[in-house]
């Protein structure tokens, strides 16, 4: 059971892992982005799937648009970006449409919220949203001159390729495109839509946007819209135009009033798929189409690759789970032979004994040696007759002649003798040695049968 305590401990924590991360998954996704991957009402991921399911490859752009090498017949699908564009993006993407490239840019919410950077109250001297400002750059703005969350009836009917088979269209905003031309047109319609208390968001729904900077010294930025060759409403009711499509070189540029008919939640609704369809093939059949989703923030970034999916508590979810391959890795997987722990040199007894026997001799204290052997071997003696220590060395001697063959007097005799001497005596090395050598002799006779006792002169 032990061997695979840690193999167990792993397949729990994995298991825990992936039942945290499946609930987690449950949660709900309040981001109103509009990006491909999102499955909420607000996401675009129906539209992606109902490219896939028609045989057009899908990508998701996550570098910036002036990274963007893909073939001028593929189309290029910015809905709603929360992040403003550069200049050198905007620009390399012009430059795209010019030799033939198609962009569907579908205009978010923050057309309403001129002058903040969330959904929040508006103010003069505050950011302009980055729809807002790429629909400048485009010469075009939104009115809110049209009904809201109504099926409008779409005029003109069956008499433009964006508009075939498509006679009804459900939009929940009121915002009708208008063409913008100037720069003071353009920073007039902005004081027009800065004024008041602004659009309050939906209950749940927030994003922070980032678009072109106001300053106090120029509270309205200067944009200078780009010249198109055509500018012409393709769909629309009587209010305005709903969609609007810009020529611009060999490509064009087709711009949706409102990115929610698009989304995931009104695709199915009314001829909303037919014209969704129309615009990704009003050129013929793109070699691909790329969603643009470097500017809702899913960025690939040098070094490190696609960004890990979710929100931080996923990350670190993931980060748990590296640690435990990390853990399996080195638990199982030996990286080299086995290595030693160092150790200091162990001394054996035989150098403890001469140590102590030099140091005894030095002292010239031979009785204390003599004395600490003969306690050691008395003991030893009355613990294996069963007699007390402090039994007469007569009795000691009787007790061991009936388990050994010995001398029972010659016993007596040296016990007796040893009795005598004291720690200060002075012996010399005969005598010493003499009494040593009569001590092993009975220790030999007397534990040599099946008593397993070790010397007493080893045991120094």
């Amino acid at each position: 059971m032990r061997r695979w305590r840690g193999v167990i401990i792993v397949l729990l924590l994995l298991g825990l892992f992936i039942a945290l991360f499946a609930y987690l998954q449950r949660g709900y996704d309040w981001n109103d982005d509009h990006a491909s991957f999102r499955t909420n009402p607000w996401g675009t991921k129906a539209l992606r799937e109902l490219c896939e399911r028609n045989g057009l490859a899908t990508n998701a752009l996550q570098r910036p648009p002036d990274e963007f090498a893909a073939s001028p017949h593929a189309v290029l699908c910015v809905f709603d970006p929360t992040f403003g564009l550069t200049e050198e993006e905007f620009k390399a993407l012009v430059d795209w449409v010019k030799d033939g490239g198609h962009i569907i840019f579908a205009v978010g919410d923050d057309e309403l919220t001129v002058g903040c950077c969330g959904r929040g109250s508006c103010s003069l001297s505050g950011d302009i949203g980055p729809n807002q400002t790429l629909l400048a750059n485009l010469g075009l703005g939104t009115e809110p001159s049209g009904p809201s969350e109504k099926i409008v009836t779409v005029e003109p009917a069956n008499h433009t390729p964006w508009t075939v088979d498509v006679a009804k269209l459900k939009a929940n905003s009121s915002r009708r495109l208008i063409r913008l031309t100037s720069v003071e047109q353009i920073q007039e319609h902005f004081r027009r839509h800065t004024t008041g208390t602004g659009f309050q968001p939906e209950k749940g729904r927030q994003i922070h946007r980032q678009g072109a900077q106001a300053t106090d010294d120029d509270p309205l930025p200067a944009i200078t819209p780009i010249n198109v060759e055509c500018a012409e409403a393709v769909a629309g009711d009587a209010a305005g135009a709903l969609v609007m499509n810009l020529r611009l070189g060999q490509g064009a540029i087709t711009v949706v009033s409102d990115a929610d008919m698009l989304a995931n939640a009104q695709l199915d609704q009314a001829d909303n798929a037919i014209l969704a369809m129309n615009l990704i093939y009003s050129g013929g059949r793109p070699d691909a189409i790329y969603f643009d989703e470097y500017h809702h923030g899913r960025r690939v970034r040098p070094f490190m690759g696609e960004r890990l999916p979710g929100a931080p508590i996923f990350a670190g979810l993931w980060a748990v789970l590296g640690c435990l391959g990390l853990y399996l890795l080195g638990s199982f997987w030996r990286f080299g032979r086995p290595v030693p722990l160092p150790s200091e040199p162990r001394r054996s007894i035989v150098e403890h004994v001469q140590a102590f026997a030099s140091l005894y001799q030095r002292a010239q204290a031979s009785g204390a040696v003599v004395s600490m052997v003969a306690r050691r071997f008395r003991s030893q003696l009355a613990e294996l007759t069963a007699l007390g220590a402090s039994a007469s060395p007569e009795h000691i001697a009787a007790a061991c002649a009936r388990t050994a063959d010995i001398d029972p007097k010659a016993l007596a005799q040296l016990l007796d003798e040893l009795q005598k001497i004291e720690p200060d005596d002075k012996l010399t090395p005969v005598t010493t040695l003499d009494l040593m050598r009569r001590i092993a002799h009975f220790e030999e006779a007397i534990f040599s049968h099946g008593k397993a006792r070790s010397s007493s002169i080893k045991d120094l």
